[in-house]
């Protein structure tokens, strides 16, 4: 799409986001609590898998089945931040000889995100779920800890 996808594959577990990014973008949705992601990538790539995997949920499951939605030769982007310690199967990163990307605060992708909000491509704004001012923050990082459904995004502005 705007970073030069031809076809996005987007799973969660929270219905509402799944909902809110298929009403922005032309994106097939997965809710992994109905039904099993493996088998729609497989389904959606011809048998043959994506060519970039973006774990941004720091979960143990996805991280033991990350491997299985990639190419051979495809990259596995690591976002999330698990909260415990998260095995993944080396097996099949090493089968598929995928490249692994670990990326901690989002290293060196603000010139490149802001190329993009700047030509009009992304609009973030629709994921602004709340916003609050600074000294309002404590209560805003709060309220993000809840992990709530309708929270996609909580802006702190000054």
């Amino acid at each position: 799409m705007a970073g030069g996808c031809s076809k996005v594959i987007v799973s969660d577990i929270q219905q509402q986001k799944l909902d809110l990014i298929r009403s922005l973008v032309p994106v097939k949705t997965v809710n992994v609590t109905k039904n099993d992601l493996a088998d729609i990538v497989l389904n959606e790539t011809d048998g043959w898998g994506t060519d970039v995997v973006f774990e941004a949920s720091g979960s143990q499951k996805a991280f033991s089945t990350m491997f299985n939605y990639v190419c051979p030769g495809g990259k596995v982007i690591i976002i999330g931040i698990p909260s415990e310690p998260a095995p993944f199967y080396a097996p099949a990163a090493q089968a598929k000889e995928a490249v692994t990307i670990p990326i901690f605060r989002y290293a060196n992708m603000y010139p490149k995100t802001l190329a993009l909000l700047d030509t009009g491509k992304i609009n973030l704004k629709p994921f602004i779920s709340r916003r609050f001012p600074f000294d309002k923050s404590i209560e805003a990082f709060e309220i993000t800890a809840k992990h709530q459904p309708d929270i996609v995004m909580i802006q702190i502005y000054l």
